[in-house]
């Protein structure tokens, strides 16, 4: 009865060691952070879940569901990995028939530092009397886009390629189109108007 407690034992204590062993070797292992931007919509707030929301993009349909996230949290979850030795790449993917649906272009831009922030992780400063970590190895940024044109003629495509144009290396699909038109804003001052009508 004891020496089939202490198998029992011994077996157990082997099963926990190499669970741990296998957890220390997919830690070392390589990752890359794949952002799918063509289905991923930046709030300010996440709102809560609604019934419609639930049954939108499941797997009969044959659409993914839509990523609603806070601007100030994928800016976090790139600065994190970053950080994060293990994660050696960062990946966007955009087009696909989707956009990535932001507040403005101060999101975008706020997105399009982070990724920048990410391609120069591997950067140490030296200081004097401060002993220099080990040199890391650069991270790779690269996008994907079957296509950077919007049919509709808004400027949805120009802002997937403006953030795009923060990773190192933009692939495309031959048949893929990018339509550039410029940018410009206009403000209205309606300060003379106004006076001249007396209000």
């Amino acid at each position: 009865k004891t020496l089939g407690v202490t198998g029992l034992v011994a077996s157990s204590i082997y099963r926990r060691r190499k669970e741990e062993a296998r957890r220390m070797e997919d830690a070392k292992k390589k990752k890359v952070l794949v952002l799918p931007f063509y289905r991923m919509k930046v709030v300010e707030e996440k709102s809560p879940t609604s019934l419609s929301s639930l049954g939108a993009g499941n797997p009969q349909s044959g659409r993914e569901k839509t990523i609603e996230m806070p601007a100030d949290e994928l800016v976090n979850l790139i600065h994190e990995a970053a950080q994060d030795p293990s994660i050696v790449g960062l990946y966007g993917v955009f087009g696909n028939g989707g956009t990535f649906s932001t507040g403005g272009w101060a999101h975008l831009e706020e997105v399009r530092n982070a990724i920048r922030v990410f391609g120069t992780s591997h950067r140490t400063h030296k200081e004097p009397g401060v002993e220099t970590p080990p040199p890391r190895d650069r991270k790779a940024l690269y996008a994907y886009s079957n296509t950077f044109a919007n049919p509709m003629g808004s400027t949805q495509s120009m802002q997937d390629f403006f953030v795009a144009t923060a990773f190192s290396k933009i692939h495309m699909q031959p048949q893929g189109d990018l339509n550039l038109f410029g940018l410009h804003a206009t403000n209205a001052f309606f300060r003379d108007f106004l006076h001249k009508y007396g209000i």
